[in-house]
């Protein structure tokens, strides 16, 4: 590692001259003063080339001037309000050069655009002590500008705004999932993730490191629903028996409320997970159909797959398989295929020309009636088959039930096996559980979110609202 040597000194003028001759040299110089005779400079090399440097300065005829040796800590108390003083003044000069990207000079005025939170305004405008022309305006008088989001959520939801800036930010006015997100996503990760230790010991973690990071907020309250369901489950640490007594004296029941590893519970699971899939995908479809028409969208509210078009087609086949299974009573007569098959069915395949006759457009599509028609039929094939995927997508939600308790049935296998270590076993099972399959049911659990329920009804597009500071101008 080199080191870098600075020497002070003086040389005749005449020899300053000479200097020019030694440009590839490793040194570099500065003038500091002159007179008619001498020149002072600063010197700086490396101590790799220390010597040759000193040989060239010394046949200038350099005559060096010792640095006198100072007390450093002496120093800084002596001129501790000094420093202090200019360390103030770089640090505002600072604050005010990082604004400088932010401002326009128009006829020497000095201009700035930006936005304000509402109940800060006076507040921002106090903060001027020159002559400053303020003109107000809200956001919707200037449409063609994109006004930031600023995400306003209760305690509960708030560490899920994580989640969400991943997939992106609402518009400005537009509306804000993270609540519904923050409700499903508890919901799926514990019925997931059914184990009522397990869930407590994740509540902990999260809860007592929240203020850290948003992601332990999402880790407490996943703990929570995690420990509610493996109550219901009767799942404890991997232990399925021992909240039985519990069970039998709350719900009369003769041994558990739910035994996820029974036979007779499998088909349960699985019809309950699509089951749930229904309710949630009828859910983002009407959120879909509020949100179109609080932006005066008709005919995506009406006549596309997410709209009423498709609550009419999807739900009115839902119903029709809960009337024929739970009630033997079919509803399939003309009616039926009219109002919930054909219907919804041109709905889907005509729904550009629809929304523009809606919207007071141009009813003819632009590449033609014939070229329409045949791209609308292979969209609808899409949109049937996305019906289908999106339902069965659910039964992961029944299937990671089974693989926990799987997993659990394992772990609880390998303490018996190992006798007197069975204990560490236990822990060391529990640990790697909870991390490996933690990990896994958290990640399907955010694709059910983005891919099931945001690409119905949340269509981002915005920007975070980010106030300007010195330490965010840069």
């Amino acid at each position: 590692m080199s080191v870098l040597e600075f020497e002070f000194g003086r040389v005749p003028r005449e020899s300053f001259k000479k200097l020019a001759m030694y440009r590839d040299e490793i040194f570099v110089h500065h003038k500091l003063h002159e007179t008619a005779q001498y020149i002072w400079m600063v010197i700086v090399s490396s101590d790799s080339y220390a010597s040759k440097v000193h040989k060239i300065f010394k046949d200038l005829y350099f005559e060096p001037i010792e640095i006198p040796s100072v007390d450093i800590h002496q120093l800084l108390h002596v001129y501790a309000d000094a420093i202090d003083d200019v360390y103030s003044y770089v640090a505002q000069e600072n604050e005010i050069h990082n604004l400088y990207p932010y401002i326009a000079i128009f006829d020497n005025k000095y201009t700035l655009n930006g936005f304000v939170k509402e109940n800060n305004l006076e507040q921002y405008k106090s903060l001027f002590d020159v002559s400053v022309t303020f003109d107000v305006k809200d956001p919707a008088e200037v449409p063609a500008l994109q006004c930031p989001t600023e995400l306003k959520n209760n305690w509960f939801a708030r560490p899920f705004e994580l989640f969400l800036g991943m997939y992106g930010m609402p518009a400005y006015n537009d509306f804000d999932p993270t609540m519904f997100m923050a409700v499903t996503y508890c919901l799926l990760f514990g019925i997931m993730f059914g184990d009522l230790g397990q869930g407590l010991v994740l509540a902990a973690v999260g809860f007592l490191f929240e203020k850290k990071n948003k992601l332990f907020g999402i880790i407490g309250r996943i703990g929570v629903t995690s420990s509610i369901f493996g109550f219901f489950f009767g799942s404890v640490f991997g232990y399925e028996d021992l909240l039985n007594p519990i069970h039998q004296s709350l719900f009369g029941v003769r041994e558990k409320l739910f035994d996820v590893m029974a036979t007779s519970s499998t088909m349960v699971l699985l019809i309950g997970a699509v089951a749930i899939g229904a309710v949630l995908i009828l859910t983002t479809q009407s959120i879909n159909i509020w949100n179109r028409f609080r932006h005066h969208e008709i005919g995506e509210a009406i006549f596309s797959q997410n709209g009423i078009a498709g609550v009419v087609f999807y739900g009115g086949i839902l119903l029709a398989v809960v009337s024929q299974t739970l009630y033997g009573v079919s509803l399939l007569n003309p009616i039926f295929y009219a109002v919930v098959i054909a219907l919804p069915l041109i709905c889907f395949l005509m729904k550009e020309p629809l929304c523009n006759a809606v919207e007071h457009r141009t009813v003819k599509p632009r590449e033609g009636w014939g070229g329409y028609i045949t791209m609308s039929i292979f969209e609808l094939l899409d949109v049937l088959l996305t019906f289908i995927t999106n339902s069965m997508s659910y039964l992961r939600v029944g299937g990671f039930v089974l693989s926990h308790a799987g997993m659990m049935l394992v772990v609880m296998t390998l303490v018996k096996m190992t006798g007197g270590a069975g204990p560490v076993v236990l822990i060391l099972g529990n640990l790697f559980v909870m991390g490996l399959e933690g990990l896994i049911v958290g990640i399907q659990t955010l694709r059910l979110e983005y891919y099931e329920m945001f690409s119905r009804y949340y269509n981002a597009g915005g920007i975070n609202f980010k106030a300007v500071t010195a330490d965010t101008a840069d």
